[in-house]
């Protein structure tokens, strides 16, 4: 049975192990780690030298899917490190809730000792001190003490109050390393859709990239026939004994039949369990599902003719991730698979109709600067703004289309170096400090570093290099001077500065359009180029830039209607 657990409070009488200013100086060493791994390690090792615990683990709290990641384990047998593990049940269940350090010292005897992660890396162990990590009440992390000879409430307390914040920056630092990674990957992911463009090639990148960025076993990729109306399989990775078009499943079965026919996005983390799945599949193909993620795949169809121009959505199959390897697929997952699904279904649209590579992958790029604006409510759209005011410069300086796409894509692209600052600092809610600032300054570098490896895109670095150029050679990151700056560089820095100082921010309101060509005009020469900014000038005045405010107030407008 359970026990009831003294609150720290009440156990004054406990025999500290060791004085309290020697555990604080251990703490305060073990906060100086840098790297995720060894702060677990070092935390655990402390909790098991001051409780004399035979052996330990711990974990770090995944709250948008409700599982612990065990990243360090200290016992004889050390296994389960890397794997995930679900807390519905077991006796972790209602930390996340309730976070209090827990004590059962007749573990085995519990009824929900085999579903904690416990029972599965230490089976054999007699007693067990769980000890949370919380901060406000969020909890972050958790520790499991095997067989511990003594049961210290207020030292471990404490250890857990001291060391919380590490272990929360810490997986702040994970969780951004762990974006970069995947926003890397979809880079490359784009640089290969440039390359060609061969329906089926493009495809089969699609459904193996799909499987690599979620850490999935397999991935596939469903079309809808129109004459038998039946799901057919296309194509899908690491599926080598049927072949996948003789899988077929009726448009109204299974998981993704449900995904294709409502259009939602199903997260299905144990197929046993959803009366939806469809064994048939599995039966036929030799594969065993056990959770899937499944995302529409939406196209928008152009009526030509009369009607030229009219556009309407529809749903012509369905993208599948199969079994995530380690933990549970998340809302970010599929937030990416979508996207993926969105390139898919774009490709099988258009493959045929345009020759330019460019166009494929264009909506991915507009889809990863907004995820980075809306990191910060104050600069979300930016990016958007800035790429039309940038092309309306550069058609009203009459240069050539191709140019003008150069435009387009690059000022598209011009902040996505900010997926490497932190968020604390592009949410901070007033002006930023020298350091915060200087670290603000290395995004044009960080972005062009990141986008300097697709290929087709070396020509619209300078526009995410040198935004923040200026002519006199105040600017940065280069400090480049007049010439030195390239025209594209030029175009993006005018318009960016137009859309800043015509937008809200915390820290002060938003200009006038008027005010703000004024504010171009005075710094013309100094700041800006002459040409840009009379075409920017020129563009507002034919209504083809709109500022943000504006936006807002004819959309109200329209909504009045």
């Amino acid at each position: 049975m359970t026990t009831s657990h003294p609150s720290p409070h009440t156990r004054a009488s406990a025999v500290l192990p060791e004085p309290w200013g020697s555990l604080l100086q251990r703490a305060n060493q073990i906060a100086r780690t840098s790297d995720m791994k060894e702060l677990y390690r070092a935390t655990l090792a402390l909790l098991m030298d001051v409780a004399q615990a035979e052996a330990g683990a711990m974990y770090q709290y995944q709250s948008d899917v409700h599982e612990v990641l065990c990243h360090v384990a200290i016992h004889p047998q050390a296994r389960g490190v890397g794997e995930c593990y679900p807390l519905e049940f077991g006796l972790l269940a209602l930390q996340p809730e309730n976070p209090e350090i827990a004590w059962y010292p007749q573990v085995q005897e519990e009824e929900d000792w085999p579903r904690t992660p416990g029972a599965r890396l230490y089976p054999n162990a007699q007693s067990l001190l769980v000890v949370p990590f919380a901060s406000q009440g969020r909890l972050i992390a958790l520790a499991e003490l095997y067989n511990p000879q003594k049961t210290p409430y207020p030292e471990l307390s404490f250890l857990a109050e001291r060391l919380v914040s590490e272990l929360d920056k810490a997986a702040g630092i994970f969780a951004r390393w762990r974006d970069n990674a995947r926003l890397q990957a979809l880079i490359a992911v784009i640089g290969e859709l440039s390359s060609t463009l061969d329906k089926d090639r493009l495809l089969r990148l699609l459904i193996t990239y799909a499987a690599e960025l979620l850490n999935a076993e397999a991935s596939s990729l469903f079309l809808l026939e129109d004459e038998s109306r039946e799901l057919v399989l296309h194509l899908a990775s690491n599926w080598k004994e049927v072949p996948v078009e003789k899988v077929r499943i009726p448009a109204d079965k299974g998981i993704i039949g449900h995904v294709v026919s409502t259009g939602e996005t199903i997260i299905t983390h144990d197929t046993q369990q959803d009366t939806r799945h469809y064994q048939q599949v599995d039966r036929s193909s030799g594969f065993l599902t056990h959770s899937i993620l499944a995302v529409p795949l939406r196209v928008q169809s152009i009526t030509l003719g009369e009607d030229l121009g009219q556009r309407a959505e529809h749903i012509i199959g369905g993208l599948e991730a199969i079994n995530k390897r380690i933990g549970r697929f998340t809302q970010q997952d599929a937030n990416l698979l979508t996207l993926l699904a969105n390139q898919a279904a774009t490709i099988l649209e258009v493959a045929d109709l345009y020759t330019d590579a460019n166009d494929l992958f264009l909506g991915v790029i507009q889809a990863m600067v907004a995820a980075i604006d809306a990191k910060d409510p104050y600069t979300e759209g930016h990016s958007r703004r800035v790429s039309e005011f940038s092309i309306a410069i550069a058609q009203e300086m009459n240069l050539p289309p191709d140019f003008v796409h150069k435009v387009r894509i690059g000022s598209l692209l011009h902040d996505i170096g900010k997926i490497g600052i932190p968020d604390e600092i592009l949410r901070k809610p007033g002006r930023l400090t020298d350091a915060e600032f200087a670290r603000m300054k290395e995004h044009p570098t960080i972005g062009a570093r990141i986008m300097a490896q697709v290929h087709t895109l070396q020509e619209e670095l300078p526009a995410i290099a040198e935004h923040h150029e200026r002519l006199d050679g105040t600017g940065y990151p280069r400090g480049l001077r007049g010439e030195e700056i390239s025209l594209l560089g030029r175009i993006v820095a005018a318009a960016d500065v137009f859309d800043a100082l015509t937008s809200d921010r915390p820290y002060r309101k938003a200009l006038s359009a008027e005010d703000a060509l004024a504010y171009l005009h005075q710094n013309i020469g100094s700041h800006f180029d002459p040409e840009c900014v009379e075409a920017l000038t020129r563009a507002y005045l034919k209504e083809k830039v709109r500022t943000q405010k504006e936006r807002i107030a004819l959309q109200r407008a329209l909504d009045e209607l």
